[in-house]
């Protein structure tokens, strides 16, 4: 199912390029070398889980408006880009072309959706007018990183091979994993806590590390007050949600360069159009710097019905903090008033999405998956007198009257490195449920969480 178009919309106003997505100026399909591109980059997209090749932009992000054909419709045309793909890939996938509009010009986005079971190789090859192979028969393409952490398509080595490998195990094991997490959603406290034991997610140590992810999310708050206070910004009034996570782990060593934060910024899934730890480079003002050790970047965007107030923080010893207003105050366009409602749907995906993210980074830094642990910590603010709600989706119901007498609700948890992104439902449903119960003890059923978990994976919200 493609995306939401909103999440298309975003990728254009903003692109980058990460291992989720490509940036490619206007190549024809119907010459051999630009075919031979747009295979090897929906291959490539396809082997890392899925993503996104966009069309008609320079590698630094800008809309190539000048060189435009003149029947864009046409030249990317649905028909055409299937045939194509399906024509050499060695396994039939589906591709989505999505439109999207910018500078007055309308521009194509191939969606290559996730799903792979089995390493995408060439099945057909091609060759030029001079009979020089472009596409070799049996070759892998894969989103890479280079050696200064940014992204490319290339042939895939041993150093790509276990990350294939991984998507398509969780891939595979999707359906087994949604059959066993139905069957634990209706177990007893004590058999979940005796699975957890038997999993190794042992109680041995598990309070420090919460305590550091706690600590560290108290100190991304003083972070963003202080730059607050030195840049002599108003914001508007408003709550927000906040995340620290914290590794445990045997990392490489990593430097506050700008190499660690391409590493990072590249490994950024982009679950959404504007994802957390959105990459701000090209965004002015907010561009990132580092301080104390660590890249920030403080996010205040306004336009129209609409406002964006981020900050993150990066550190290269691996902990990462996330502070962002609540839609509900900023950006709900009149829909419901600030300080009126808390959106649930919103929370589950936001926090699915935080969760996925920060695995993502510790696995890019290097962290060894089977021997490392993850604590996170999200914190929710200004809570009082807010109403439990639905509000941007509307065909999702939430039966009035729960409301908050908290202010604050805080959650935390520790989870194994080598998490399945397949395996985040039940992860999302506890860090959630202290955060829905303060909301006059309001259930959401873990069905529920895990559907819209899945939704963010997806990219499908």
């Amino acid at each position: 199912m493609p995306v939401e178009q909103g999440f298309i919309d975003a990728l254009v106003n903003a692109p980058s390029e990460s291992l989720s997505v490509e940036l490619k100026g206007w190549l024809n399909p119907d010459l051999p070398h630009d075919a031979a591109r747009i295979v090897k980059a929906c291959i490539a997209l396809r082997n890392n889980g899925g993503g996104f090749l966009i069309l008609g932009f320079t590698n630094n992000g800008q809309p190539d408006v000048a060189n435009m054909p003149p029947a864009v419709e046409r030249q990317y045309h649905i028909d055409r880009l299937q045939q194509l793909v399906s024509r050499h890939a060695g396994d039939n996938f589906e591709i989505f072309v999505r439109w999207a509009h910018r500078q007055d010009a309308q521009f194509p986005i191939i969606e290559v959706p996730s799903g792979v079971k089995n390493p995408i190789a060439i099945r057909s090859p091609l060759s030029d007018a001079s009979g020089d192979v472009l596409l070799p028969e049996n070759r892998v393409y894969v989103r890479s990183l280079q050696s200064n952490n940014r992204p490319s398509t290339t042939e895939a080595t041993w150093r790509d091979w276990p990350r294939i490998v991984e998507i398509c195990f969780e891939n595979r094991e999707a359906d087994i994993a949604r059959f066993i997490r139905r069957h634990l959603a209706t177990a007893s406290e004590d058999t979940l806590r005796d699975a957890l034991a038997f999993l190794n997610i042992s109680a041995a140590g598990r309070k420090t590390a919460e305590e550091r992810a706690e600590e560290f999310l108290q100190f991304g708050r003083q972070r963003f007050n202080a730059v607050v206070t030195e840049r002599q910004v108003t914001l508007p009034d408003h709550g927000s949600w906040h995340v620290a996570a914290v590794i445990d782990g045997e990392l490489p060593q990593h430097r506050a360069n700008k190499d660690f934060l391409n590493l990072l910024m590249s490994s950024n899934p982009k679950y959404t159009g504007w994802p957390v730890w959105v990459d701000s480079r090209s965004l002015g003002d907010a561009n990132p710097y580092v301080h104390a050790k660590g890249w920030e970047s403080f996010i205040f965007a306004s336009g129209g019905m609409f406002v964006e107030i981020d900050f993150w923080r990066l550190e290269p010893i691996a902990r990462f903090y996330h502070r962002r207003a609540y839609q509900d105050d900023v950006d709900a366009g009149g829909r419901v008033k600030p300080f009126e409602a808390l959106d649930i749907p919103l929370i589950i995906y936001r926090t699915a999405e935080a969760i996925a993210v920060a695995l993502e980074f510790a696995r890019a830094m290097g962290a060894p998956p089977e021997s490392s642990t993850m604590a996170l910590t999200f914190m929710w603010d200004r809570l009082r007198g807010r109403q439990a709600a639905s509000w941007e989706d509307r065909a999702r119901f939430i039966t009035p009257g729960y409301s908050s007498r908290v202010d604050e609700v805080d959650s935390s948890i520790v989870v194994p490195l080598d998490t399945s992104r397949t395996a985040l439902g039940p992860i999302v449903h506890t860090l959630t449920t202290p955060l829905f119960e303060a909301f006059g003890g309001l259930e959401i059923d873990p069905r529920v969480v895990e559907e819209l978990t899945r939704k963010v994976i997806e990219r499908r919200w």
